[in-house]
């Protein structure tokens, strides 16, 4: 069970540093690695769009339904469960941490939103 904060604070240190690249380093795989699923491979913003569209989806988040279940409404999203952010063109995945949620920064850091501002999901069990 991902809920413990050692393992999210190693799994933080593993992603720290690593500025925005879609080749490797996004909110998909960061959230994917957390969960323990498998993504389609993209290398650019158009590819992971169309990533998202392979799997039969209009956005990000749609895309995360066919990978990561049960999918909960956002203002139930526990500790180490996935949320959702509504960024166009593209959702941005993150990590719940109570009542604030953890998200890259695209520079190799990390920002926190509350959880009221995710729109979506995911338990990670």
């Amino acid at each position: 069970m991902q809920r413990d904060p050692e393992a999210l604070q190693a799994h933080l240190d593993k992603w720290r540093g690593r500025p925005l690249d879609y080749n490797a380093m996004d909110c998909a795989r960061f959230a994917a690695d957390w969960a323990g699923v498998e993504l389609k491979a993209w290398h650019s913003e158009r590819s992971a769009l169309k990533a998202v569209k392979a799997y039969g989806a209009r956005r990000v988040a749609d895309a995360v339904d066919t990978v990561l279940t049960p999918r909960i409404m956002a203002g139930l999203a526990r500790w180490g469960d996935i949320v959702a952010l509504d960024t166009y063109p593209l959702d941005t995945l993150g990590i719940c941490e109570g009542a604030r949620c953890i998200f890259l920064d695209g520079k190799g850091g990390y920002t926190r939103k509350p959880l009221r501002e995710c729109f979506r999901a995911w338990e990670v069990e």
